[in-house]
């Protein structure tokens, strides 16, 4: 009825358009927001200017030649004729427009002097033009611009391109440098103009259709700011600037593909960035996403390493590889990779969440193996990342319901419906607690919220049905039992209470048939062959010894999945001189493995010593086992027995205190796994003989037995017939319950008590003497029989 939820990791979308590059100068750029790629155009400025601007760009890497294999997939694509004109054309040098001084071939002092006047009187374009008495070279008024468009000094570097190209109108070095400056103003399509007038004046000019892919690709004009960038390339191949932002546009085209669906185009994309720069991590990335999406996982870890290799602070690739792990099943990588990108940035939402999600997977993972209390270590870690996370919540809540800490998995279910209104799953356990606890009220609340969500819920339906089951409303526990069913005829489980329902109404044939329909459906359902085994014993005319083979043959298969102990770090003892002289014990089985005959480790040998004894079940509470247990806790000789309690008591009540008061050790072992159980029975209390009083019925620790922690154990009270396990030693019994000329072939040796194997020990405050009423029989001639048992063991017979 409990179960953690699944947690969806999420993959973080293709890097978007102006993804994350590496650094690039300050100076004429084109875009610099922070999210933005190199976009850097080149210029033609004198190597003192470039020393000065670019002193922060990255060294020229060797030069290559660019092949373009992307060119024939894309011409389908339509690309602008300027572009083809400039690749066609090739590189041409400049025109020729200064003189060998450097200044205008014919300048005009009366203009030059009306385009200082023009200037604003302050400023320092009018400053520098004016300022060494002659008008300056196109050069110079273009290195000065670069300046100011360094320094975020856009307004004055358009000034001085404006005033520049009054007189040096032809020159397309200051038209290219006017359009990266009105880039930088936001003015789009005017620096697209003036970059196209450079082009114009200097068809070859690398420069111009580099800033013109720039301005293209800001504009969403993808494809043909490629083609810009190609044109460049074939221009001047020797551009690292340029083929980076040609790689950028490509990615980003890629992308846009992928994004239409078009995923072979968008390879072909990210294949020709590679070529042009395979520097550009954010396209390994995008290829990552790609092969993560078609279930390639493994090429999708490769492109993300490599991502990572390059920019080592690539905090996405980091997110996907961790989200790659975990879609794997690799949850302990998965987690190292969220920390590395969180390593990146500690405010990752996106790995934060992803964490959370990860940790809780491998708390559930690890509860089955470890316990619940490695499990909630996980789960609160998870909550430190993301303190609203859902699915930690009911995991918590889950893992102290395990350890029956019921107030904290309350507190923990509500949180999570907090944080998730519409978790069908909370709301199901808080009913199951109060179900529990005797509230049947609340329950009953719970439940149909929990339908509210999700009419089909499968569990609450058969939750509903055991709610009414245990309040007596037999036919709404048959309708939610079977709506159970219906709604999910694979579910074990409702078969099972199905059974026990069967079995209440005393219909033991379909009783049984239910609960061979729980085992086909879950052969290793934890109820199902309990309460098989214990409806046999209600059957009539089954074959002689059915029981039996039917016991044995689960005791095989439970014994299966569990190894014995076969050494204990106590000497061996044997229970016959303390029987009464009158007992009667079965011959030995053949395959016993009694004391007399089980290898000990060495201890103290001496006969005369304290026997341990353990009690083990669940029914030390109001509860008919608890009225025959109490005589012999109360009158076992102390000084020749040690008796510890070890208790499975899910709900205590004032008899359980009363146990609690007897001068012996007690034991709580509510939540405890079969193998601690079993270790603190062997190790720390070192018990003698270990005896088991529930069998086959509800909550019992026959787990515990088939681990064999005690050299010598024993089954006695709480079940009539064998428990068909053969790490258990004797069944203690009489010659009524078990007559001598039994001939059911019990896997226990049987131990006959003289006269009763049981004494009933009444209540305190049960009255010595009741006047009898009497009986109908002599006022309506009718002989009245009553039960105080469950309808399962009225028969014919």
């Amino acid at each position: 009825m409990n179960g953690p939820d699944p947690s969806r990791p999420c993959l973080t979308p293709e890097s978007p358009p102006h993804s994350r590059g590496r650094s690039c100068p300050p100076s004429d750029q084109l875009g610099n927001s922070s999210s933005s790629s190199a976009t850097t155009p080149a210029t033609d400025l004198d190597s003192a200017v470039q020393d000065n601007i670019f002193a922060q760009a990255p060294s020229e890497t060797s030069s290559r030649p660019l092949p373009i294999p992307a060119a024939n997939a894309l011409r389908h694509l339509p690309s602008p004729p300027l572009a083809r004109e400039a690749c066609d054309g090739g590189a041409r040098p400049s025109p020729q427009r200064n003189c060998c001084d450097g200044r205008p071939a014919a300048c005009n002092h009366r203009a030059v002097s009306d385009v200082c006047a023009s200037l604003p009187e302050k400023s320092f374009a009018r400053h520098f033009l004016t300022s060494s008495g002659t008008f300056p070279s196109a050069a110079e008024i273009l290195k000065k611009a670069a300046f100011f468009n360094s320094g975020n000094r856009p307004h004055d570097a358009l000034l001085l391109c404006n005033a520049g190209l009054e007189v040096y109108a032809e020159d397309a070095d200051l038209w290219n440098c006017k359009g990266v400056t009105l880039r930088a103003l936001g003015r789009l399509q005017e620096a697209l103009d003036c970059c196209r007038e450079a082009l114009r004046l200097d068809p070859g000019n690398t420069n111009a259709l580099n800033n013109i892919g720039v301005a293209l690709k800001e504009r969403g004009e993808l494809l043909q700011a490629v083609e810009h960038y190609r044109a460049s390339l074939v221009a001047n191949p020797h551009q690292p600037t340029c083929r980076t932002n040609l790689a950028v546009a490509l990615t980003d085209l890629g992308t846009k593909l992928k994004q239409e669906k078009k995923l072979q185009a968008a390879l072909v994309c990210y294949t020709e960035a590679l070529t042009a720069d395979p520097t550009y991590a954010p396209c390994y990335y995008n290829l990552g996403v790609i092969h993560a999406e078609t279930d390639d996982p493994h090429t999708a870890l490769q492109m993300y390493r490599e991502a990572t290799r390059l920019n080592p602070s690539y905090v996405e690739a980091y997110n996907n590889m961790g989200a790659v792990c975990k879609n794997l099943g690799k949850l302990e990588d998965a987690i190292s990779f969220y920390e590395k990108a969180l390593a990146c940035n500690a405010n990752y939402q996106m790995s934060l969440s992803n964490m959370a999600v990860a940790l809780t997977d491998l708390g559930t993972q690890q509860k089955a193996s470890e316990g619940a209390k490695k499990a909630i270590s996980l789960y609160k870690k998870a909550l430190i990342y993301n303190p609203y996370y859902s699915d930690a919540y009911y995991n918590l809540g889950v893992a102290y319901a395990d350890l029956h800490k019921f107030d904290k998995a309350l507190v923990n279910y509500q949180l999570a419906v907090a944080f998730n209104p519409r978790c069908a799953e909370a709301y199901n356990n808080m009913g199951v607690i109060h179900k529990d606890r005797e509230n049947t009220d609340q329950a009953t609340v719970y439940y149909n919220k929990a339908l509210e969500i999700n009419p089909d819920f499968s569990q609450t339906l058969n939750n509903l049905g055991v709610l009414y089951t245990c309040t007596g409303k037999i036919g709404e526990a048959l309708h939610f039992a079977k709506r159970a069913i219906e709604v999910n005829p694979n579910y074990a489980e409702a078969y099972n209470n199905l059974g026990v329902l069967y079995r209440d109404q005393g219909d033991i044939e379909d009783s049984v048939k239910a609960y061979d329909k729980c085992l086909l459906l879950d052969p290793n359902s934890p109820n199902a062959f309990h309460n098989k085994l214990l409806a046999l014993n209600y059957l009539e005319n089954l074959p002689e010894n059915e029981i039996c083979r039917v016991s044995e043959k689960w005791g095989l298969h439970f014994l299966s999945s569990r190894s014995p102990y076969t050494s204990w770090l106590c000497p061996p003892v044997t229970i016959s001189p303390a029987l009464p002289s009158s007992a009667v014990r079965s011959p030995a089985r053949p395959s016993s493995s009694s004391a007399s005959s089980s290898p000990t480790s060495p201890g103290d040998s001496s006969a005369s010593r304290v026997i341990r004894v353990g009690y083990i079940g669940p029914d030390f509470f109001t509860h008919s086992v608890s009225y025959f247990i109490h005589a012999p806790l109360v009158y076992h000789d102390k000084a020749k027995f040690h008796i510890t309690v070890y208790a499975n008591v899910i709900r205590e009540d004032e008899k359980t205190q009363m146990f609690k008061t007897l001068p012996h050790r007690w034991r709580s072992i509510v939540g405890l796994n079969e193998q601690e159980v079993a270790r603190i029975i062997r190790e720390e209390d070192r018990i003698d003989i270990l005896v088991e009083l529930a069998g086959h019925t509800a909550h019992n620790r026959l787990d515990v037995m088939a681990c064999k922690p005690a050299p010598v154990q024993i089954s006695w009270i709480g079940y009539p017939n064998t428990t068909g396990l053969k790490t258990i030693d004797f069944r203690i019994t009489d010659a009524v319950a078990d007559p001598l000329t039994t001939t059911e072939r019990y896997v226990e040796e049987l131990v006959r008590m003289p006269n009763c194997f049981l004494c009933y020990q009444p209540p305190p405050d049960f009255p010595k003497h009741v006047p009898a009423k009497p009986p109908p029989v002599l006022d309506h001639g009718v002989v009245t029989f009553g039960s105080f048992n469950n309808l399962a063991k009225l028969g014919n017979q």
